[in-house]
């Protein structure tokens, strides 16, 4: 299968007026805000504009609604359908999910089947690669609505070197790599990747929910040369020592465990080398993690990246409190010796909800001196701040 991909952006109210001519002649295609739930039902300031220039300069394209999870599902969507009006063929829509909410995968298959009544089309889900592994979205797998993941990796506009999380999915749709693009006269600004040709995008919004072709896979690592009595682990056993044990064709992982002192949550680290034969038992060096640029969202999902479903544990070994804030560069001890006494690096990633500026964004977390803020983080104007810039605290 063919390695085909585009590559796009996707903008709101943030990007001011946008040069859709520029657009069009630097990138394959624009996912576009249309609405939001979050704080009451609202039109992006700049939609109308937006979807007109967009239709006008022929890139493909798509439309977005910002759940709020606040009001029901069918209000949100019709809201979205209504914001969007004459909805033409070939239009992706997508649900951006960000929010908390008790009954989140029930909540979005309710949003996605009314926007699928109302207009044929069967909407995308974007989330983040920590709300992908965190929720059971088989129903939305089953009912074929398609993944927009976000994963920036180093988030310094280049698309990382690892594919991002899936979960339930069989493959991703749409992968927004980077939050730090700088296109068309737009900086910052949201990079994505399309995992298909033009016409597999445009299937999305004929109708038909017809799944694009899947990306291809990176080539398949290649286990260490090792003898037959130990095993090294590689990058691809993040997923745990029982699992990495049955990659090699030995069930008894518990006995691995043993043999190799291996206690509960059995933490094992890339190049560790594990005896599989023998009685006499080594003793495991201090198991640290190492917090990566891949971690930004958060230590719940950082930990489960590793195998680790405890995290709570590892934030209480730690020394940390909610809500639990790592940074890259933070070692972690996941098992034996003492609380570390290591403090993160606080930050705040600005929400939709932030669009009356930082001193107001700052206030509703209980910093007054919104100031310091903007000096910290190099800001001119404390009135731009954007969707999912992260701002340092400390």
């Amino acid at each position: 299968m063919a390695d085909t991909k585009l590559y796009g952006i996707d903008v709101s109210r943030w990007q001011g007026v946008i040069n859709w001519d520029a657009v069009k002649a630097a990138t394959n295609f624009a996912i576009i805000k249309a609405s939001g739930g979050d704080g009451g039902l609202y039109p992006d300031s700049q939609f109308a504009r937006n979807k007109a220039e967009a239709r006008r300069v022929g890139i493909p394209h798509g439309f977005y609604h910002y759940a709020g999870g606040v009001q029901s599902p069918e209000a949100e969507a019709d809201h979205f359908v209504n914001t969007i009006g004459d909805l033409q063929k070939g239009e992706m829509l997508v649900l951006d999910w960000e929010e908390q909410q008790s009954d989140v995968v029930g909540w979005c298959l309710r949003f996605c089947k009314r926007v699928e009544a109302r207009t044929g089309v069967k909407p995308l889900i974007y989330t983040n690669g920590a709300r992908v592994t965190g929720y059971d979205w088989q129903a939305l797998v089953n009912n074929n609505n398609g993944l927009w993941v976000a994963s920036w990796g180093a988030n310094n506009g280049q698309v990382p070197a690892s594919q991002p999380s899936i979960g339930k999915w069989p493959f991703w749709a749409l992968w927004q790599y980077s939050s730090r693009g700088n296109l068309a006269g737009m900086n910052p600004l949201d990079l994505d990747m399309f995992a298909g040709d033009t016409n597999a995008f445009l299937a999305y919004g004929n109708g038909s929910g017809a799944p694009a072709q899947a990306p291809t896979p990176p080539p398949a690592e290649t286990t260490p040369t090792a003898s037959v009595d130990h095993y090294v682990v590689t990058s691809r056993d993040y997923d745990g020592l029982a699992a990495a044990m049955a990659r090699i064709g030995i069930s008894d992982w518990k006995a691995v465990a043993d043999l190799n002192g291996l206690q509960a949550p059995y933490v094992i680290r890339v190049n560790q080398v594990l005896k599989l034969t023998g009685t006499a038992q080594v003793t495991p060096s201090e198991g640290t993690y190492t917090v990566k640029p891949t971690d930004f969202d958060g230590l719940a999902a950082a930990m489960a990246r590793i195998g680790i479903t405890n995290w709570k544990a590892v934030a209480d070994h730690n020394g940390l409190a909610a809500p639990y804030v790592i940074h890259a560069g933070d070692v972690l001890r996941l098992i034996g010796g003492t609380p570390s006494t290591n403090t993160a690096r606080a930050y705040y990633i600005v929400k939709a909800s932030d669009s009356d500026g930082l001193a107001a964004a700052m206030a509703r977390i209980g910093i007054s001196n919104w100031q310091g803020i903007a000096k910290l983080n190099g800001l001119a104007d404390a009135n731009k701040i954007y969707v999912n810039q992260k701002l340092w605290l400390n």
